[in-house]
C-alpha cells in the first residue's frame, strides 16, 4: 500500500516538474499560462465534469452517496473555520500604517468619489480619496489634520499580501483534489485488493467531487476577486502614504514678475511718492540706452538692488541708486509676487482627516439616496450572472440535469448524442495535463510573486511654459483644457541623471566600447554548462524567494495532518452513533475507503487556474502546492493504511 500511494504522488510530482522545465522555452510564459487557464476553466474542466456526473449520477447511487455529501460539506466548514482561526496568528503584520497604540481612534477607509457604481476601473487611473477616520481620544482633542498625518507612516509590502495568504489558506482547506489523487490510488490498489471494485470506486470518487467542483467554482472566483481587490486597496493606501511621507515637508511656489516697474507702486511700495513720478522721455530714453548696451551697469543694478533689501530690512533710510550718464537716478527694486503653499496630499485633498460622525453621516446620506432592495436585487443578479457565466459551475447542474430525465440521459448513453458525449469525453482528457502544465509554469514565473513597483519617469519636468504658475489666478477652464493636453507628457530617465554622470562627469560608452562589451559578454553566456542550467532550474522552483514560510508551513501542517484527524474523528464519532450511515459497517466497503481517502487528500491543483486566470500571485500557490504535494507523500500512505485497515 504505501508503495502505490508513494508511485502515485511521484508521478503526479514529477510530471509537475518536467513540466516545469519545459516551460522555460516557451516564449511569453506566463501569458500562455493564463490562455491555458481560460481554455482549462472554460471547456476541460466542464468536459469532465458534465461527463462524469452523466455517466456516474443515478438515484440509487444518489441515495448510497449521502454520507459523502455530508462529509463534503464537513470538510468545508472545518476548512472555513481552522482558516478564520489560524489566519489572524500565521500572517500577522507588525506596520499596517497606523500605531498600535492608535489603530482603536484612527482608520483608513479608501474611496473613489468620482467612480460611477458597477463600473469597474483601473487601480492605476482612478484618483482615490483617503478618508482619515479619527475617533475616541483624538476626536475628542480636536487634533490639527497635519498632526494626525504625523502619526501614520506607509505599511511594509506583507500588508498588502495578507488577503491573498488568507484567501490562499481558505481555498487550500476547503477544497481538496478529489480526482486525480484519490482516482490515481482506487486504480493502483485495485490490482493488488481484490475487492476494490474500480467501476464502482470511480463513480464514488465523482459524487464526492460534485460538492468540492461546487465550493471550487461557485465560491472560488468570489473569493479571489474580492482578496485582490483588497490587495489593490491596500496597495493604493501605501503608495499615497509614501507619496504624502514624501511631500509633508516641501512647499511649492508660484512668483510673478512685472517688465516694466518704473512707476508702479507695486515696484518699491516703500518708496516716497515723489520719487515714482514718471521721468522725462529725455531721461527715458538715455537710461533705457545704457542699460540696454551697459553690462557694468546691470550689475550694478542688481547689487544696489540686493543692498537695498537688506537696508530696508534692517530699518536703513537709504535708497539704492547709480550715476548713469552723469546723472544720478533712483533704482526701484525688482517687482515680484511669491507665494508659498503646502503641495502635499492633504492639500490637494487626495488625504482628508475626518471625524467618525461626519464620516457616518456622510455614509447614510449615500445610503439614503439609494434603495436597499434595488441594491440587493443588484447584488442578487451580478452573483447569479458571475455563477451562470461560469462553465465549470454551470456543467454540474447540467449534468445532474440530464441524468435526472431519463429520456435525455438516453439520448447521450446509447442514443442519437451519443457522439457529442464521446466529443465531451475526448476534451475532458486535456484537463489533468494541462492543469499539471500550469502548476508547472507557475514554478517558473518568480515575478508573479512579488508586487515590483512601476518604473519611474520623470513627469512635468521644468520647462518654460504659458501656463501661469500660480493656479489660484488662472482661468478654470483653461486650466483644465491645458492639464488635459498635456496629461500624458512623460520623459525618461536619461542617463545623464545617474549619481556616476554627475560625479564623473560625461561618461558616455563609444558604440565601439559597447560593441566589445557585448561581445565580451557572448562566451560567457554560451559557456554555461547544461548541467548548470539544470541546477538552476531545480534551484529556481524550489526557491522560496518571495513566500511566506509561515503561509508554507501552516497549510502542509493544517492541511494534511489536522484536517485528516479532525475528519478521521467525526468519522468514528458518526459511526458510532448512526452506523446506519455506513452501510451498517459491513466489510470491504468501497465506500469507506474512498470516504477516507478524500479526507486525506492535498489541495486542490486546479485552484491555481483561479489565481493564474486573474494574475494574482500565483507563483506563490504553485510553490506551495509543489511543497505540499511533496510532503503528501509520507502523510497519504500513512493515512490510506489506515482506509484501507478501516475499510476491511
Amino acid at each position: 500500500m504505501i508503495s502505490d500511494a508513494v508511485l502515485a504522488v511521484v508521478q503526479v510530482v514529477f510530471t509537475i516538474c518536467l513540466c516545469a522545465s519545459m516551460s522555460r522555452s516557451i516564449p511569453n510564459a506566463p501569458k500562455v499560462a493564463r490562455d491555458i487557464s481560460t481554455l482549462v476553466s472554460h471547456l476541460f474542466l466542464p468536459s469532465l465534469t458534465f461527463y462524469n456526473v452523466v455517466i456516474s449520477f443515478s438515484d440509487e447511487l444518489l441515495a448510497q452517496c449521502s454520507v459523502l455529501f455530508l462529509f463534503a460539506l464537513l470538510v468545508v466548514g472545518l476548512g472555513v473555520t481552522l482558516a478564520k482561526v489560524t489566519s489572524p496568528f500565521l500572517f500577522k503584520v507588525n506596520n499596517t500604517g497606523v500605531p498600535k497604540d492608535l489603530q482603536s481612534s484612527i482608520r483608513l477607509v479608501l474611496s473613489n468619489p468620482n467612480a460611477d457604481e458597477g463600473t469597474e476601473n483601473d487601480q492605476e487611473s482612478v484618483a482615490h480619496v483617503l478618508s482619515v477616520v479619527v475617533s475616541g481620544d483624538i476626536e475628542a482633542r480636536r487634533v490639527e489634520a497635519r498632526e494626525v498625518l504625523t502619526y501614520l507612516s506607509p505599511p511594509e509590502e506583507e500588508y498588502e499580501k495578507q488577503p491573498f495568504y488568507c484567501c490562499a489558506l481558505l481555498l487550500a482547506l476547503c477544497v481538496q483534489n478529489a480526482v486525480t489523487i484519490p482516482l490515481s490510488l482506487l486504480q493502483a490498489l485495485s490490482e493488488t485488493l481484490t475487492w476494490v471494485d474500480l467501476e464502482t470506486g470511480t463513480a464514488y470518487v465523482f459524487m464526492y467531487s460534485i460538492i468540492v467542483t461546487c465550493v471550487l467554482w461557485g465560491v472560488g472566483p468570489v473569493l479571489v476577486k474580492k482578496a485582490k481587490g483588497e490587495t489593490d486597496r491596500r496597495h493604493t493606501i501605501r503608495k499615497l502614504l509614501e507619496l504624502q511621507t514624501k511631500l509633508q515637508g516641501c512647499r511649492e511656489a508660484a512668483t510673478q514678475t512685472e517688465v516694466d516697474c518704473r512707476t508702479s507702486r507695486l515696484a518699491s511700495p516703500s518708496l516716497p511718492p515723489g520719487m515714482l513720478s514718471q521721468r522725462p522721455a529725455a531721461a527715458e530714453g538715455a537710461v533705457d540706452e545704457t542699460l540696454a548696451g551697459t553690462e557694468e551697469a546691470r550689475a550694478a543694478a542688481v547689487n544696489n538692488s540686493n543692498e537695498d533689501s537688506m537696508g530696508r530690512a534692517e530699518g536703513g533710510t537709504e535708497w539704492p541708486n547709480a550715476t548713469l550718464g552723469g546723472k544720478n537716478i533712483i533704482l526701484s527694486e525688482t517687482p515680484s509676487v511669491c507665494h508659498t503653499f503646502a503641495c502635499d496630499l492633504l492639500h490637494t485633498g487626495q488625504i482628508r482627516v475626518i471625524s467618525i460622525g461626519e464620516f457616518i453621516r456622510e455614509e447614510n446620506e449615500a445610503k439614503a439616496n439609494a434603495s436597499r432592495f434595488l441594491g440587493a436585487m443588484v447584488w442578487l443578479k451580478k452573483t447569479l450572472t458571475q455563477l451562470l457565466s461560469t462553465p465549470s459551475f454551470t456543467s454540474v447542474f447540467l449534468g445532474v440535469f440530464v441524468s435526472f430525465i431519463p429520456p435525455i440521459k438516453n439520448l447521450f448513453v446509447g442514443g442519437v448524442l451519443f457522439p457529442v458525449l464521446e466529443v465531451i469525453y475526448i476534451l475532458s482528457k486535456g484537463s489533468i495535463p494541462c492543469s499539471l502544465f500550469l502548476l508547472g509554469s507557475n514554478f517558473m514565473n518568480n515575478n508573479a510573486a512579488v508586487l515590483t513597483p512601476r518604473i519611474v519617469r520623470l513627469r512635468d519636468a521644468e520647462q518654460n511654459t504659458e501656463f501661469p504658475l500660480d493656479d489660484i489666478s488662472a482661468d478654470q477652464e483653461t486650466m483644465e483644457r491645458y492639464n488635459d493636453d498635456h496629461e500624458h507628457i512623460t520623459f525618461d530617465a536619461h542617463s545623464s541623471f545617474t549619481p556616476s554622470h554627475l560625479l564623473n562627469g560625461n561618461t558616455e560608452m563609444h558604440p565601439s566600447d559597447a560593441s566589445m562589451a557585448s561581445a565580451s559578454a557572448v562566451p560567457a553566456s554560451s559557456a554555461r554548462t547544461s548541467g548548470e542550467g539544470f541546477r538552476n532550474t531545480l534551484k529556481n522552483m524550489f526557491s522560496l524567494q518571495g513566500v511566506r514560510r509561515s503561509f508554507m508551513i501552516g497549510v502542509i501542517i493544517l492541511r494534511l495532518l489536522v484536517m485528516p484527524a479532525l475528519g478521521y474523528t467525526a468519522f468514528f464519532a458518526l459511526r458510532y452513533l448512526l452506523p446506519g450511515l455506513f452501510n451498517g459497517g459491513k466489510s470491504h466497503d468501497v465506500l469507506l475507503l474512498v470516504l477516507l481517502g478524500q479526507l486525506a487528500s492535498p489541495s486542490a491543483i486546479n485552484c491555481n487556474i483561479l489565481f493564474t486566470s486573474e494574475q494574482y500571485m500565483p507563483h506563490v500557490w504553485a510553490k506551495m502546492l509543489l511543497y505540499q504535494y511533496v510532503c503528501c507523500i509520507v502523510t497519504l500512505a500513512v493515512w490510506y493504511s489506515l482506509s484501507i485497515h478501516l475499510a476491511e
